[in-house]
């Protein structure tokens, strides 16, 4: 049985605070849902959502599912990922320029490089029911920041027309010896 009284409790904040706060009290359990709370249900604010999907959880707690594809290098098993689906996100590992049939690094320069790094994410964003035009946060690893221009160049042909934030950092070494590596998150 559902303790209700906290969510009525909600009715009293305003608008712009009763979703948020729907999904902090539900944290604890994956099987309270919009229609299961009429408090939330008549709510004006979450009304239209509720109509929409009367059965979506407000908080999600299936954990995170694993995201592979043969599309893009195998990540070292039982060390990593090639991404995470959770809570509406797509968490992705950090993608160096490795041909996902031969798994040993493309030739070329940082362009290159680049470009098959940003090829690499794609084919895991699309396994994980997303793309490139999604992705809200970028962090990019160079071996050498005098490759930024050269990296930027390419890197400016992706992404979509918002383009996401991003980092990009010099370290001294990268797997395998590369000159890049990009991550990134993008919405589900």
């Amino acid at each position: 049985m559902i303790l209700d009284w906290p969510f009525k409790a909600i009715r009293l904040l305003p608008d712009g605070l009763k979703l948020a706060a729907a999904r902090l009290l539900v944290s604890a359990s994956a099987t309270i849902s919009f229609s299961s709370l009429p408090c939330l249900r008549d709510c004006r604010y979450t009304k239209n959502l509720c109509a929409r999907q009367p059965d979506y959880p407000l908080l999600k707690m299936s954990g995170k599912t694993p995201v592979l594809t043969e599309k893009a290098p195998k990540p070292l098993p039982g060390i990593y990922s090639q991404a995470i689906k959770a809570g509406g996100m797509v968490y992705c590992s950090g993608a160096v320029p490795m041909d996902a049939q031969t798994m040993k690094l493309i030739d070329g320069d940082v362009k290159a490089h680049t470009h098959q790094c940003i090829k690499n994410l794609s084919a895991i964003l699309e396994a994980a029911g997303t793309s490139i035009d999604k992705v809200v946060k970028v962090n990019v690893f160079l071996a050498d920041m005098g490759d930024f221009a050269a990296m930027n160049e390419v890197y400016t042909q992706y992404w979509g027309d918002v383009k996401p934030c991003r980092t990009c950092v010099a370290v001294k070494t990268l797997p395998l010896n590369t000159d890049v590596e990009i991550e990134c998150i993008a919405l589900q």
